[in-house]
């Protein structure tokens, strides 16, 4: 009977995935009734037909949209130590660099994250005095959705996203907000070979477990912040993104969501792309693969990651990965990482 529950339990979920994919609609591109008809039935989004190049590529190469949410099922209930800012700042500060969390913000206070304490209005100031900026997150959530940088342009005035506000009216502003972070803001002129210095472009190291309990990347995406995505990286805010040749750490040219160009140079610092290398390459697939390790239960992780001089931060390890990031460069249905999911038992 307990059987039959769970197999009737997870195809209620995939009809609910299902439908989900069928309600999206285009975002970029301009896709026909019957087309976006026909991508929906197979589990791709409209604008999938275009980014994966569908005129001349076979779908069945690719891996469906309702696969990805599927694969967020890898990790069973350990996703919640990656899916909470606060649950993997806790859990990984000592095995890796990440940026420090000064506060939380919840129901209208703010709490100092190292003793539980509430910080004071003075406190905040001091913290905003001594680092000038910080970065406010969601504690939960992607996409770089909802995200706000605080700066101290004097001892008067801060800017939130470029709107200014004063400094006594700084916790009112932060207490509009719920749920949410304030941590060390990573400086993008720190970042090793930056290529384009407004916002910090994160790399994104997929590692997995394979069945042998050994540590493998398989992909590797580097993302770019655009005019148009200030102050985040992310692709679905306006980014572009490289794929990062896993043995050397060589970019290719950058791709977008919203266009089928290329970049082989970016398109605001006109700095060359295609043909530079990720800094400290070498060191970062050392060292994830050895953290990584550390947590045989968390088979899966999507690392971001911002290399700096000889050393590097990690913002965040998420639970599951977009595909579209991979497969605008290469389909994903017969390559390891699909293999790995196909071996956990949660796509076919």
């Amino acid at each position: 009977m307990k059987r039959l529950i769970k197999w009737f339990i997870l195809k209620l979920k995939n009809t609910r995935l299902r439908l989900s994919v069928f309600r999206t609609k285009p975002e970029h591109y301009k896709v026909s009734i019957f087309k976006r008809i026909k991508m929906k039935l197979k589990g791709f989004t409209p604008d999938n037909y275009h980014q994966y190049n569908f005129k001349e590529n076979n779908p069945k190469d690719y891996l469906t949209e309702i696969d990805r949410w599927k694969t967020r099922r890898v990790n069973g209930n350990y996703n919640i130590l990656l899916d909470d800012s606060l649950a993997f700042y806790h859990l990984f500060k000592d095995h890796v660099r990440v940026p420090k969390i000064y506060g939380w913000i919840k129901n209208r206070k703010i709490y100092d994250i190292d003793n539980g304490k509430l910080l004071s209005d003075q406190n905040l100031i001091n913290i905003i005095k001594n680092e000038n900026k910080l970065i406010l997150k969601p504690n939960y959530g992607g996409g770089g959705k909802g995200v706000y940088v605080i700066e101290r342009l004097n001892d008067d005035i801060i800017i939130i996203n470029e709107e200014e506000v004063t400094i006594e009216n700084i916790s009112n502003e932060l207490l509009k907000l719920d749920n949410y972070t304030i941590s060390e803001f990573i400086n993008p002129k720190e970042v090793v070979n930056n290529i384009y210095n407004k916002t910090i472009n994160t790399i994104r190291v997929i590692t997995i477990i394979n069945k042998e309990g050994e540590v493998e990347i398989p992909n590797a995406i580097q993302r770019f912040g655009t005019n148009e995505s200030i102050p985040v990286d992310n692709a679905a805010s306006g980014g572009i993104f490289s794929k990062v040749n896993i043995l050397t750490g060589e970019l290719s040219e950058a791709k977008s969501y919203r266009t089928t160009k290329t970049f082989k140079t970016h398109p605001d610092s006109k700095k060359p792309i295609k043909g530079e290398f990720v800094g400290n390459w070498n060191n970062i697939k050392k060292e994830v693969k050895k953290v990584a390790s550390k947590f045989p239960y968390i088979s899966f992780m999507a690392w971001d990651i911002v290399p700096i001089d000889e050393s590097f931060y990690v913002l965040e390890i998420n639970a599951s990965t977009a595909f579209t990031l991979i497969q605008m460069f290469e389909p994903l249905k017969h390559t390891k990482l699909a293999n790995f999911y196909r071996q956990s038992g949660v796509i076919k």
